[in-house]
């Protein structure tokens, strides 16, 4: 077994899912956890006064795969949904989406964009998080404040949805 920067277990090789082209959406298993990529940016420039991803959402197609696909795991572990933008953020298209991560125990949904670590909270048993620099550059940023490359350790199935910030060089643990 491999070890992360902070010297933790790591089931290394993740498995690379890949997005084929006629589909917007994938999901693979991990120790029995499913996890969900949906795509985000989907309907980009819905609302041109705002930029394009303001009002981003997802299509009735892509929630009607999601349900189909958290039909089909329902008995897992857990379940964690990863997209790239927050989508949360424009409630009134996200909240049917949220009715139904719910109706199915979603554990944690999980974005970026931003580019900055942030804690949505919980709501309805689901924690939102957003986090800032998995892999991109944060120009003029502060280490703490996503600045930094950064590994997220997210502990999932037994109690509350745990994260764990990790400096990827280091192995220090960062603030959220």
């Amino acid at each position: 077994m491999q070890q992360t920067a902070a010297g933790r277990p790591c089931s290394a090789p993740w498995p690379r899912p890949t997005f084929p082209v006629h589909r917007t959406s994938t999901g693979f298993d991990v120790h029995g956890v499913h996890c969900i990529l949906l795509n985000a940016q989907e309907h980009l420039h819905t609302d041109p006064r705002w930029g394009n991803v303001f009002l981003a959402q997802l299509s009735a197609a892509q929630q009607a795969w999601l349900r189909a696909d958290l039909e089909r795991h329902r008995h897992a572990r857990a379940i964690a949904v990863f997209l790239h933008q927050p989508l949360w953020l424009h409630w009134s298209a996200w909240q049917p989406v949220h009715e139904l991560l719910r109706e199915y125990r979603v554990a944690a949904v999980v974005a970026a964009h931003l580019h900055t670590d942030r804690d949505d909270g919980v709501l309805d048993g689901i924690r939102y998080l957003v986090l800032g620099a998995a892999g991109g550059t944060v120009q003029h940023a502060d280490p703490d404040a996503a600045g930094t490359a950064q590994v997220a350790v997210l502990s999932l199935g037994d109690g509350p949805t745990g994260l764990e910030l990790l400096d990827a060089v280091t192995g220090r643990r960062l603030p959220l």
